[in-house]
């Protein structure tokens, strides 16, 4: 009984400090910091904060934080980092750029980006992100899993994508004119799909990439958007890509964690058991 009580206490930030959520990951558009750790977000009594800011990382000792390495609700290492302090004249480089060493020694573990689903910016990393969780939990209650997504499924955010996304070109012969694409579900393809115990789906949809597209930036009909299925569609947003969930505040329910992509602006975003949005941690690169 008395361990019990000592591990919640820990667990809910009283006895072993403030919990603390991150990844492992090899930074957008720096090769020369090879793997490092990212810390994202801090609970605090009103939620989740977001670290993406020198102000709102003011008092979160970074120093030195012994971390648990989660994947799929499993916890597969654990790590330390050391704080190498960071200063910059122009702040909005710092949640790009301010990041944790990892103390010698150790063993890194790596999983590969094998469908090279985390690209921002710059390419895709070697290896995926994984979450790390200081004073927190790793476990995944909510048994979030892959699947793959049927057309009838796709055909139900049909509406919702089209509201989102908006209207696509195409560029027929290459030509420098451009005609509206009028896209239907059948042009959809999805990129991943999750579901929990409860039955609750992730699917991710854009529009099938095509050989007559337009020079420039793409349409946004062309990028992947996520929504929430259940009796109805909720639409989450645009450039998300799972990354993992996990009852990181151990309050019983699963948090989840995804990588954002966009125009020039990369991070991850936060979203509660409910997929109600909590926080974010996003950058630029000029």
């Amino acid at each position: 009984m008395f361990v019990s009580i000592a591990i919640m206490l820990c667990l809910l930030e009283t006895a072993c400090g403030q919990t603390l959520l991150g990844v492992l990951e090899e930074p957008q558009c720096n090769d020369r910091n090879g793997t490092a750790v990212s810390a994202l977000f801090a609970k605090s009594e009103a939620g989740w904060i977001s670290l993406s800011s020198q102000s709102a990382a003011r008092g979160i000792d970074l120093e030195k934080i012994n971390w648990v390495i989660g994947l799929h609700g499993r916890e597969i290492g654990k790590i330390k980092t050391l704080d190498p302090g960071f200063s910059t004249p122009y702040q909005w480089t710092y949640p790009r750029d301010k990041l944790l060493n990892i103390s010698p020694n150790q063993t890194i573990p790596r999983v590969a980006d094998k469908l090279h689903l985390f690209a921002g910016w710059c390419r895709a990393p070697k290896n995926r992100p994984l979450v790390v969780v200081s004073n927190g939990s790793v476990s995944d209650p909510d048994n979030w899993e892959p699947f793959k997504p049927e057309a009838s499924l796709i055909a139900r955010v049909f509406v919702q994508f089209r509201k989102h996304a908006g209207p696509a070109v195409i560029c027929p012969g290459h030509s420098d004119s451009s005609v509206v694409f009028s896209y239907t579900s059948n042009d959809l393809e999805a990129l991943a799909g999750y579901k929990d115990r409860s039955g609750r789906k992730l699917i991710s949809v854009r529009l099938k990439p095509r050989t007559d597209g337009c020079e420039g930036p793409p349409d946004e009909a062309w990028d992947s958007h996520t929504f929430l299925v259940t009796t109805q569609s909720t639409y989450l947003g645009a450039g998300l890509t799972l990354v993992d969930a996990g009852d990181y505040d151990a309050n019983g329910k699963s948090a989840l964690l995804f990588w954002f992509g966009g125009y020039n602006q990369d991070g991850y975003v936060l979203f509660s058991s409910d997929l109600a949005k909590e926080a974010d941690y996003l950058w630029q690169y000029h």
